[in-house]
């Protein structure tokens, strides 16, 4: 039995804040039938989950049904799946996700997960966490990896974003347990200038997940001199198996900053490794090198999410999946002053078929305009940010991939099922339909603006204080019945002109204003009341003052 998504999928199986830029699908992982159900199931990180504190972060379980809805799921955070690491603010947790395996011999698939802003080495150090699982996707026990624990002693400082990638090697030193590589994608060597070079770092690891001993693959270290400024060497990383028949794992390296066709557009490096985990060579694919002949532009992140999968093309030679989060398929944009964008940003996934030398035989484009992928992609979806390969999904004898937009409205994955030419046979939303029929034009308006944290507090007196009565409850029926019947038009085009957005934002200020007073019910009869007033208040503002300012014209005509 393989998955099959189906375009079923909703949001209700899960909690409420993955419509909440959660950054659902920021990182994606196959952990195989994890449940014992014959059913490909999946690992999907959430880096800017809430539950321990702002962007804390955490990681889905999803046990999957074989029409591609969601049997049941386990979320791990900070207050939730057992999970004792302490989360704290900010850290990101769930910003990377690998698949390690039965790491610890009692059958059951175990997870290495990144929370690259962890601050043991300073701010923004980062760390990753072992993650010893029980049947039920929840946490047996676990191991913190960081510049102070698990017994690491390579050198992170503060900014190095440790963590921000990760994939398993294998039992790469043959001493049967399994080992990582682990990248750092803002490393730069301390008491220098800050520069934003990279650095990955492979890790030997011990059974209790400890590191036993590591190698750092940087500018400076592991016989691998090559990276250049603000490269970001190591944002992403995927096994690539042994691709130059040496016996010897090899990886394929995303560098999303480099700037061979321009600032920030982006270069992979083929790395071909000596058992210690150093480089013996390496080839680099950018629009300049590689045989890559694509002209990649200024911040189209080309590297942002690389994967390995498999044999495509069947000519026994493995081909990668790269992610462009910033691709925008050379459409060229009015002045922000006039209403355009400086980049679309719906984002891209080049398929490429290799050279067993780790150039680049032949390519295909998948966009909004390229690979016959018919679903649509918005302004600044960044869809490419993460790639997992699913295996042969639909069963056809071809490798599907699942690619991830978390800048979505809401945070989404596609289903994408391949023809061995690497265009789209077809594809599916994951969720394709959402909660409470869409978009929230008030999330959508001020995300990322000064309005956000009363946005999350108004989220927050929502689910503590109105769902806790019937009065609240029967109130967010009707308002959501009301509201989501236009919300999601007004959505999409907020997402699609900034000038349009802008205005929402402030015609909704003196509202978001209003719904604070709901902090003072803290009774039946106190929401009911003040849920009255402020519905008066803003109908009194929307419509009261509008009305009173016609009929003044009117009067004077």
């Amino acid at each position: 039995m393989v998955l099959s998504i189906s375009p079923n999928f909703s949001y209700a199986e899960f909690d409420e804040k993955l419509n909440e830029k959660s950054m659902f699908g920021k990182s994606i992982i196959n952990i195989g039938d994890f449940d014992g159900d014959g059913i490909t199931d999946l690992a999907v990180g959430a880096p800017a989950d809430d539950d321990g504190g702002l962007n804390s972060g955490a990681i889905y379980i999803l046990f999957m049904n074989d029409d591609g809805t969601v049997k049941s799921h386990q979320k791990i955070s900070g207050s939730e799946g057992n999970f004792e690491g302490k989360i704290r603010e900010g850290d990101s947790f769930g910003r990377s996700i690998a698949n390690i395996g039965d790491f610890d011999g009692d059958g059951i698939t175990d997870l290495a997960v990144g929370a690259y802003h962890d601050d043991d080495g300073g701010l923004n150090s980062g760390a990753i966490y072992i993650l010893f699982l029980n049947s039920d996707g929840t946490v047996k026990n676990s191991q913190k990896i960081s510049d102070s624990k698990g017994n690491f002693t390579d050198i992170i400082v503060a900014g190095d974003c440790f963590g921000n990638a990760i994939t398993s090697l294998g039992d790469f030193d043959g001493d049967g347990i399994v080992d990582l590589a682990v990248g750092a994608h803002d490393n730069y060597t301390p008491g220098t200038k800050y520069e934003r070079i990279g650095a990955v770092h492979i890790l030997f690891l011990n059974s209790d997940g400890t590191v036993k001993n590591s190698q750092e693959i940087s500018d400076t270290k592991g016989n691998f001199g090559v990276i250049e400024s603000n490269a970001a060497f190591g944002n992403a990383i995927s096994n690539i198996g042994d691709l130059d028949g040496d016996g010897i794992v090899d990886l394929v390296v995303g560098s999303y900053g480099d700037s061979d066709n321009g600032y920030d557009s982006g270069a992979v490096f083929v790395i071909f490794l000596n058992i210690d985990g150093t480089v013996k060579s390496h080839q680099k694919i950018s629009s300049i090198e590689g045989n890559f002949d694509v002209v990649l532009e200024v911040s189209d992140n080309f590297g942002t999410a690389v994967e390995s999968i498999g044999d495509l093309d069947g000519d026994g030679i493995i081909d990668l999946a790269i992610g462009a989060q910033g691709d925008d398929d050379g459409k060229s944009f009015l002045p922000v002053t006039l209403g355009g964008e400086p980049s679309s940003a719906k984002g891209a996934v080049y398929i490429l078929f290799l050279n067993n030398d780790g150039t680049v035989k032949s390519h295909q484009k998948i966009s909004a305009d390229y690979g016959n992928f018919h679903d649509e992609l918005h302004t600044l979806d960044r869809f490419g940010y993460a790639i997992a390969n699913l295996g042969d999904l639909n069963d056809d004898g071809v490798n599907d991939i699942i690619v991830s937009a978390p800048y979505d409205d809401d945070g989404v994955i596609y289903a994408l099922f391949l023809n061995n030419d690497g265009t789209v046979l077809s594809s599916h939303k994951i969720p394709e339909e959402k909660k409470v029929g869409g978009a929230c034009l008030i999330a959508t308006a001020t995300y990322g603006s000064e309005l956000a944290p009363q946005v999350q507090q108004l989220r927050e007196l929502r689910d503590n204080t109105l769902l806790q009565t019937k009065s609240g409850i029967a109130f967010m029926g009707t308002f959501n019945d009301i509201y989501y019947s236009f919300s999601p038009i007004i959505a999409d085009y907020e997402r699609e002109n900034p000038l349009f957005k802008e205005a929402v934002k402030i015609a909704i200020t003196p509202m978001i204003s209003s719904l604070s007073l709901m902090e003072n019910a803290n009774s039946e009869s106190e929401v009911l009341g003040i849920g009255i007033s402020v519905i008066t208040l803003n109908l009194g503002m929307y419509l009261g003052v509008p009305a009173i300012v016609v009929v003044g014209i009117r009067k004077r005509i």
